[in-house]
């Protein structure tokens, strides 16, 4: 499946998933809070430390685009002087050409749209009675990742059994998904019992 705008199959199944993911998830967020809404009056988006101003916003914009022209510019003179690129395993960092950069464009609100409720899911919804901050990461993390460990554990499950995949015909979008695990645990920030001990009701 591709279009004009969006050439790449495969990456638009994974942006599919995407936005399905950030869409449930949102309207679940939406209706926890509500919910809790009703138990206290103190609750608020202010309380839950969604609002930013536009200076923190713009700041962060700008954080955003030093981090990324400062990693690809370390990709591409390590290409340059030392020919040699960034992969690991199934975790690649490439250099790119001027049309794979607008290709890029094309798909980034989209992608956008995941790491931002992503961030907020994480943020503000993993929280637990783990008193250990580094234990309460990992258990967010793992959270955060099972669903594609699940599939994959699925795919991967059946194929030794019986030696054919579980997915026939998209038997490589299991395998696309595999970054994520890395990407999405990753993303996991330190997160202190403190906010989670003044808002017990929003707390897993």
């Amino acid at each position: 499946m591709s279009v004009k705008w969006f050439p790449r199959p495969i990456t638009n199944y994974i942006m599919i998933w995407a936005i399905f993911n950030s869409l449930v998830g949102l309207a679940l967020f939406i209706w926890k809070y509500r919910l809790e809404k009703r138990n206290s009056a103190e609750l608020s988006i202010h309380h839950l430390g969604l609002k930013i101003g536009l200076n923190h916003l713009m700041k962060t914009f700008i954080l955003a685009l030093c981090i990324f022209g400062i990693f690809f510019s370390v990709v591409f003179m390590a290409e340059y002087i030392l020919n040699a690129n960034f992969k690991l395993w199934i975790l690649g960092v490439f250099t790119f050409h001027s049309d794979k950069f607008l290709v890029w464009m094309n798909y980034l609100p989209f992608f956008f749209i995941f790491y931002l409720t992503n961030s907020l899911f994480i943020n503000k919804l993993s929280f637990s009675n783990i008193k250990s901050e580094k234990v309460n990461m990992i258990v967010a993390g793992f959270g955060n990742v099972v669903g594609i460990m699940m599939i994959n554990g699925i795919q991967y499950a059946v194929l030794f059994m019986t030696g054919n995949s579980f997915w026939q015909e998209t038997r490589l979008y299991p395998m696309v998904l595999l970054p994520f695990i890395f990407l999405l645990f990753a993303a996991v920030p330190p997160t202190p019992n403190v906010f989670c001990s003044e808002f017990r009701y929003i707390c897993i």
